[in-house]
């Protein structure tokens, strides 16, 4: 069945493709950008060299923080040193920390299922980028 324009699909909130639909508005791609941007790796200049090119021709992305992801991003940038690790680096990060964190970061506990499922998303996100290359 297609869907009017603007309509939006209403799924079970345990779907995982439900993550962030209609609890955080503005552009898609924005807690991706944020979270590869704070992972982010300039390429090998010998490489960059093999292209006629330096690192100045290469420079760190800027990410635009909206105000919809202010405090998941901020939750996140608290949680950058509690990545569970396995042999080849970061996994996850650990759950376990989020409540203090949350309450740390001050984030009402009505706030605490929409950031979470934000964090994920970052996690997600940065897991990607450190593992690049």
């Amino acid at each position: 069945m297609r869907r009017a324009a603007g309509e939006l699909h209403v799924r079970s909130p345990s779907d995982p493709r439900s993550v962030l639909r209609g609890t955080v508005r503005g552009a898609p791609g924005k807690l991706i950008a944020a979270a590869r941007g704070l992972y982010w790796r300039p390429p090998d200049l010998e490489q960059l060299a093999a292209f006629g090119l330096t690192a100045a021709d290469y420079p760190r992305p800027d990410v635009e923080i909206w105000p919809e992801n202010a405090t998941a991003f901020q939750v996140f940038c608290r949680l950058i040193t509690q990545w569970r690790m396995g042999f080849r680096g970061p996994v996850a990060l650990d759950y376990n920390v989020l409540p203090f964190v949350f309450r740390m970061a001050r984030v009402s506990r009505d706030q605490w299922p929409q950031v979470f499922e934000q964090l994920r998303v970052m996690e997600d996100a940065a897991l990607a980028a450190m593992n690049e290359g």
